[in-house]
């Protein structure tokens, strides 16, 4: 069964159920291959079954079907991407976040540089914390998508984090590597001159919202950049 860009004309509810059907029909003994370009249809617990095709001027058409999960984190990348998180298969790099305020955030950064993370088909995805950052970084890797690994590091730049902290903060450094990295240090509303840590995604919104180019905070700035960077390879 070969079928191209199943989700057209249909609503997200109908193409989560038409992926269930493609995945019975599959399961029936038949082959089903299709093209897309909607979340609903990659499931990241089943990387194996995924090919990423890109075409790079220089060489041509190139696919990648990465290994499958292990198991001990397969039921861990299910439960943690939806289709927001998942939109980073669809994009040409992806900028991890910890959180709801750099979500918020980071678009107005963009703005202020002069850059359309949409336009750029950059996808800035909430990890839902920093441990989320360590294996969506580890899946991003794993299938060949640009990311910067954005987290903070819960200390001053002259001070040592919590043991935990330090630990957590090596693991990113060793699965994301230096060139791909972005370490805030205390943390983003320390760099972003947010203070208190009540309200900080509505206190976020309204701060960025309207700040020039002369106000972004250099960190952030340098990210940005980065990111246009990687996504125009």
């Amino acid at each position: 069964v070969l079928i191209e860009e199943p989700e057209l004309f249909l609503p997200p509810q109908t193409q989560r159920y038409l992926y269930r059907l493609l995945r019975q029909l599959a399961g029936q003994g038949n082959q089903v291959l299709y093209s897309t370009h909607s979340p609903a249809f990659l499931n990241v617990a089943r990387l194996d079954e995924l090919v990423f095709t890109e075409r790079p001027p220089e060489v041509g058409t190139q696919l990648l079907q990465p290994e499958a999960l292990p198991a001990d984190e397969e039921f861990r990348a299910a439960s943690e991407f939806d289709a927001a998180r998942s939109e980073l298969f669809l994009s040409r790099a992806a900028v991890l976040v910890e959180g709801l305020t750099e979500l918020l955030a980071l678009p107005f950064v963009f703005e202020a540089m002069g850059y359309d993370p949409d336009r750029e088909r950059i996808s800035i995805v909430e990890c839902g914390g920093k441990a989320n950052v360590l294996l969506i970084a580890r899946i991003s890797r794993t299938v060949g998508i640009p990311f910067l690994a954005v987290h903070d590091r819960d200390a001053d730049a002259n001070e040592e984090p919590s043991g935990a902290e330090r630990e957590l903060n090596r693991l990113i450094a060793e699965t994301a590597g230096e060139d791909r990295r972005v370490e805030l240090a205390p943390d983003f509303e320390g760099v972003a001159g947010l203070r208190g840590h009540r309200h900080k995604p509505a206190r976020a919104w309204r701060s960025f919202r309207s700040m020039g180019r002369e106000e972004i905070p250099e960190a952030l700035a340098r990210l940005v950049e980065r990111a246009v960077a990687l996504a125009r390879r």
